[in-house]
């Protein structure tokens, strides 16, 4: 093995050893927020790890498994509650997602032809942004 190799090798560990970390969640909900001070304005920048979610949402569907019968209260307002809630805002941004594709084509639309074949105007404001998001929003079928 070569010296490079062998100096590489600790890298590797330490960089697995900070994704085993980055597993478990430093609170519930697995947020965390970094506040930042320059020339006198604060910043605050929150960060969201979906893995440490979605470990935290095995460990609690493993042990309401677990549990039994103890935890068919927890199951079942699971199944029902829980279950429509989110079927209900998965249907809301599969219906709003046509509407943020129009506007995004929209923003592009005007971004990008803007030039010698638009005014300066056009280019920069509102009403013309808004006009492409309604002619691309024309254009998708109603389902």
């Amino acid at each position: 093995m070569s010296a490079s190799a062998a100096a590489a090798r600790p890298a590797e560990s330490v960089l697995w050893t900070a994704f085993l970390k980055g597993l478990i969640p430093s609170n519930f909900l697995g947020l965390e927020v970094s506040l930042k001070t320059v020339d006198g304005v604060s910043t605050a920048t929150p960060s969201f790890n979906v893995l440490q979610v979605l470990v935290l949402s095995i460990a609690l569907g493993i042990a309401a498994l677990k549990a039994g019968e103890a935890a068919d209260g927890f199951v079942s307002f699971t199944e029902s509650a829980l279950a429509a809630v989110v079927q209900k805002v998965l249907w809301w941004v599969i219906r709003l997602a046509p509407i943020g594709t129009a506007a995004l084509i929209g923003n592009a639309i005007v971004s990008l032809t803007a030039g010698p074949l638009w005014p300066h105007w056009a280019s920069s404001s509102w009403p013309c942004t808004s006009a492409c998001f309604w002619c691309g929003l024309s254009s998708i079928p109603a389902c």
